[in-house]
């Protein structure tokens, strides 16, 4: 049991769930701020050290080999860092939820295709012969102490004007 508790726990088997809920969506350009909650649960005693929330934009270019994926971080929330939150490092018990709320200020990027009329058109076009691809997720991590492999939850994010 001793050998087989421990790789469960590495791999984190039974260990903390990390699930974002309550937030808000889509992301205006007009107001770039996310607000919303990550839900912390487990179905075994852990030590969870810091969560962090961040809105990730990934920009994909070219095709088969010559395929590239670039990754932008435009927000970050962490606790303990950024404020106290729940109280870090949390000790979560089994069936216990918690839920912290974050607040996330968003630095969007202002690409040529988003514009409007022939300068939009252009842009899209652009993007479109370099088969460039561009897409934004909310991701929420959580270090739990003595796993290697961090829980982790994304969710991809639309964005509207």
């Amino acid at each position: 049991m001793g050998l087989w508790s421990t790789i469960k726990g590495w791999l984190n088997i039974g260990g903390v769930d990390v699930k974002l809920w309550k937030y808000s969506e889509p992301l205006k350009r007009s107001n770039p701020v996310i607000t919303g909650a990550v839900l912390l649960k487990t179905k075994s005693e852990k030590t969870v050290l810091s969560l962090e929330v961040k809105v990730v934009e990934e920009v994909t270019t070219g095709s088969g080999e010559d395929k590239k994926t670039v990754t932008n971080i435009l927000g970050k929330y962490k606790v303990p860092d950024m404020g106290k939150g729940l109280g870090y490092p949390l000790v979560l018990k089994p069936g216990e939820n918690k839920e912290e709320p974050f607040t996330l200020n968003v630095a969007l990027t202002q690409r040529l295709q988003d514009y409007g009329g022939v300068v939009g058109g252009l842009g899209k076009l652009a993007a479109f012969a370099s088969g460039e691809t561009v897409e934004f997720y909310l991701m929420a991590t959580a270090d739990v102490q003595g796993t290697p492999f961090d829980p982790t939850h994304k969710v991809k994010l639309s964005i509207a004007n």
